[in-house]
């Protein structure tokens, strides 16, 4: 569970929402994968390059 930063008393449940945090970010990230793969499925060549780029090139700016 994430509790909001403001009623975080304890290490334990910073920790535990810390935790929680990590574990949806992986998830996303698999989620993210999952649709750039599908995407990547149904564009020709050319236009999965330069999804791809686009991808990365946001990806690295953030």
């Amino acid at each position: 569970m994430i509790r909001p930063l403001d009623y975080c008393q304890t290490s334990d449940q910073l920790v535990s929402s810390l935790d929680t945090i990590n574990m949806r970010i992986q998830e996303l990230t698999s989620l993210r994968a999952d649709y750039l793969n599908k995407l990547l499925d149904v564009t020709s060549d050319e236009q999965a390059k330069q999804v791809s780029n686009n991808i990365l090139d946001n990806n690295n700016e953030q």
